[in-house]
């Protein structure tokens, strides 16, 4: 039974003795405070952002760029396609009208990108050092501008869709080389 008693004090010293080092480590009125974390002034948020903002319309313009690029090789697919069945004996007169009117429609996408373009460029100028009023009603009209743009784009593009797809390509499947016989000799 003693020796219970030992056991059972010694544990009670070694708990007290634990728990009087974890009070050294708790803040007293003379210790000093944790170091704060410095706070970027909001001004300086605002021009980060658009920065930022900045480097995000230089992306969209180079998107514009590939897409027009990408657009005009459609024309150069078609015109590559007469030709090869001009040479093969075909009577190309209806793709040769299809891809008239393919061009006609293809310009005005090529426009509708240039217009973006240039509203991008337009927005790129914006100063970021400006007021925040300012930057605000600026982004709000550009961003108004830009869906107008994005949606006559969109129209325009589904319309060139549209033509090939119920045009251009039937007449296609129509235009096929003529055999030529070659007699047995």
């Amino acid at each position: 039974m003693l020796k219970n008693t030992l056991v059972k004090t010694a544990a009670a010293a070694v708990l007290l003795s634990s728990l009087s080092g974890l009070t050294a480590f708790a803040q007293t009125a003379d210790s000093t405070p944790k170091p704060q974390i410095a706070k970027v002034e909001k001004p300086q948020k605002v021009v980060e952002r658009c920065e930022i903002g900045k480097q995000r319309l230089q992306e969209a313009i180079t998107r514009q760029q590939e897409r027009k690029v990408s657009e005009s090789k459609k024309m150069d697919k078609l015109t590559e396609e007469i030709a090869k069945r001009a040479a093969k004996g075909a009577d190309v007169t209806k793709l040769s009208a299809d891809k008239s009117t393919l061009e006609e429609k293809l310009a005005i996408v090529q426009q509708d990108h240039d217009a973006i373009i240039a509203a991008l460029n337009t927005s790129l100028q914006t100063s970021c050092s400006a007021d925040n009023a300012t930057l605000k009603t600026t982004l709000q009209t550009f961003s108004q501008q830009l869906k107008t743009l994005r949606l006559k784009l969109k129209t325009d593009r589904q319309s060139v869709l549209n033509f090939y797809k119920h045009t251009v390509r039937p007449d296609l499947q129509t235009t096929k080389p003529q055999a030529t016989v070659t007699p047995k000799v």
